[in-house]
């Protein structure tokens, strides 16, 4: 099997509401292009719909991402996936992530002259298969507080829960067909699933990274890239290959919202659950 090995991406991982959609958006607009389709946690539609077809081959979910694992070491069934993935990123279909200008200019991104990418959460348990894919690849991993992630999560199911009826059709489910997703994640809704949730995720992501040469590899904290914005998407900046320049990173660093930095001190229920956790070895690892 042929490896895609001219301009490798730039993958961007991390646990869901960890900032890993702000690093995308701060990137993309730095020049980085991540894709011609984006939903609205500028996620490119493309690579999003593969990780999902390799999430439910596995049995698995975003809020159940362990199964994957067994799908992503090497063997028969990754090699299988492997092959359809890149017969995908090869074919026209590629076009709803580069661009039909852009496809048939260069037919796949691989042959993109400029620096390219993708953020998915779930880039965190595939990315075996897509390092296997696009050998080079530089990995990007965005960190936040767990007691802060847990909460978002348990907002998010909240807001989730009273659009749910409108969500459903029940002319869909008489009709036996496929019912819109949703990132409910009932579990999530208690702070402590959503906390080890984001174990799962971290400890994931730093057996990925140990994997591939150091120089490919860049752990950002959600914290600092609030805390210091311009220096921290400098460095952002120069991994991914762009160059645009001080004013341009002035402007970029004003756009960041800053308010949601270490926003389990400002809450008592968080800071209380944040003693609970605090001696985890995944806390402690991150300096949290």
């Amino acid at each position: 099997m042929s490896r895609m090995a001219a301009r490798a991406p730039v993958i961007i991982i991390g646990m869901h509401r960890s900032g890993t959609s702000l690093a995308a958006r701060a990137l993309h607009r730095a020049g980085l292009f991540t894709g011609r389709r984006v939903e609205g946690n500028h996620e490119a539609i493309f690579f999003q719909r593969i990780n999902r077809w390799l999430f439910r081959l596995s049995g698995a979910a975003w809020d159940h991402p362990l199964p994957v694992q067994a799908l992503a070491a090497e063997g028969a069934a990754r090699e299988a996936a492997l092959r359809q993935i890149e017969r995908l990123v090869r074919a026209p279909r590629v076009a709803a992530y580069t661009g039909w200008g852009r496809w048939l200019r260069y037919r796949t991104p691989a042959r993109f002259p400029f620096p390219w990418g993708w953020k998915d959460p779930r880039n965190t348990f595939t990315l075996p298969i897509w390092a296997a894919l696009f050998p080079g690849a530089r990995v990007v991993h965005v960190v936040r507080n767990g007691v802060d992630v847990a909460a978002s999560l348990a907002r998010r199911g909240v807001a989730e829960l009273a659009t749910l009826g409108e969500k459903f059709s029940w002319r869909d489910f008489a009709a036996d067909r496929q019912l819109p997703d949703t990132e409910l994640s009932v579990p999530c809704l208690e702070l402590g699933q959503g906390f080890r949730l984001w174990e799962a995720y971290c400890t994931e992501a730093v057996a990925q990274l140990a994997r591939l040469p150091e120089e490919r590899t860049l752990t950002v904290a959600y914290e600092a890239l609030l805390d210091d914005p311009a220096a921290r998407l400098r460095e952002l900046c120069e991994f991914a290959g762009l160059a645009p320049g001080d004013h341009r990173l002035a402007e970029l660093a004003a756009e960041l919202d800053t308010s949601r930095r270490h926003a389990w001190e400002r809450d008592e229920a968080l800071r209380g659950f944040h003693d609970e956790v605090r001696a985890s070895e995944t806390m402690k690892r991150f300096g949290y």
